[in-house]
């Protein structure tokens, strides 16, 4: 894997952001480089030294593509791009919304573009057991190593 990118809301001050940016900074290099794709315009947390689009850009982008979160995920779902798409489930949104949107994350869950990968094992067992799918794997924080790991062994199944 030499280029990934990762779709979400804003860069702006969250702990996503700082894991995202921080991970992402000590990764790039030595022929590997990565682009975000933002929903929201925000003042990044830290300094990226990685490009940084609106996510419309995400379109001509040839690597694998990572979303972070529900909204990006069904941008993602509908998008003519790159064929590896994942789904990191950074926060369990499904339980914290209203009875009726279960239907509306569902989609996002079943869609099979979508590959998902939990933040920990306690997010793998719930969304598991939520949606009755087999999760890829788990990465902490997105700690750029287990990324490349996780991706290259699915990439070798394939």
């Amino acid at each position: 894997m030499k280029n990934i990118g990762f779709l979400v809301d804003s860069l702006g001050q969250s702990q996503l952001s700082y894991y995202l940016v921080e991970n992402l900074n000590k990764w790039i290099g030595n022929q590997k480089d990565a682009t975000i794709f933002f929903e929201n315009v925000g003042l990044p947390i830290s300094f990226p030294k990685f490009a940084q689009m609106n996510i419309v850009e995400m379109a001509s982008f040839k690597g694998p593509l990572v979303a972070t979160n529900i909204s990006t995920a069904r941008k993602l779902m509908f998008a003519a791009t790159s064929p590896h798409l994942y789904f990191y489930v950074w926060d369990l949104e499904f339980l914290r919304g209203r009875q009726r949107d279960y239907m509306y994350h569902l989609e996002v869950f079943m869609n099979p573009r979508l590959k998902i990968i939990c933040r920990n094992e306690d997010h793998k067992i719930a969304v598991e057991n939520a949606f009755n799918i087999k999760v890829l794997g788990c990465v902490e924080n997105f700690a750029m190593d287990q990324f490349q790991k996780l991706l290259a062994n699915e990439a070798e199944m394939n």
